[in-house]
C-alpha cells in the first residue's frame, strides 16, 4: 500500500430470513419518520445476530448497517417482505465480528439503494 492510499473495506452482507420474535436485552434501535415508526432492529451479542422488522407498510425496506472497531469490517443486513414478514434475522456474522468488539450500527429505511431515513447510531458489545 502506498502512503495516502486506503484499503477497501470488507462488508459482510446478509439477506435476513424469517425468525420468531427474538428475546433481546433492550439492545434495539428504531427509525421513525413522518410521525410513524418505520423499522426496528436489535443486536444480540450471543451469536452476533441482527434481528430486523419493518413496522410500516410503505413499500420501502429496512436495513441495518454497521462496523466493528477491531477489524473495521462493515456489516449489512436487510429485510424484504414488508410488515407481513414479521421479525427476520441475519445470523451469519458470528464468524466475522471479533469477540469483545464494539459494533456501531444504525437502522435505516431505503427505497432500492436510496437512503430515506436513519435512526440514531447504536453501540453494542459483541
Amino acid at each position: 500500500m502506498t502512503p495516502g492510499s486506503a484499503a477497501a473495506q470488507t462488508v459482510h452482507t446478509e439477506h435476513a430470513t424469517p425468525s420468531g420474535t427474538p428475546t433481546v436485552d433492550g439492545n434495539c434501535g428504531w427509525v421513525s419518520a413522518g410521525g410513524h415508526d418505520r423499522g426496528i432492529a436489535c443486536f444480540k451479542a450471543s451469536g452476533d445476530k441482527f434481528y430486523i422488522k419493518d413496522l410500516y407498510s410503505d413499500g420501502h425496506h429496512v436495513e441495518v448497517r454497521g462496523q466493528d472497531n477491531v477489524s473495521g469490517d462493515g456489516y449489512r443486513c436487510w429485510e424484504d417482505g414488508g410488515t407481513a414478514a414479521g421479525w427476520q434475522v441475519c445470523d451469519s456474522f458470528w464468524d466475522d465480528i471479533a469477540e469483545n468488539a464494539t459494533v456501531s450500527w444504525v437502522v435505516s429505511v431505503y427505497e432500492g439503494s436510496d437512503l430515506l431515513w436513519s435512526g440514531p447510531i447504536k453501540l453494542s458489545n459483541a
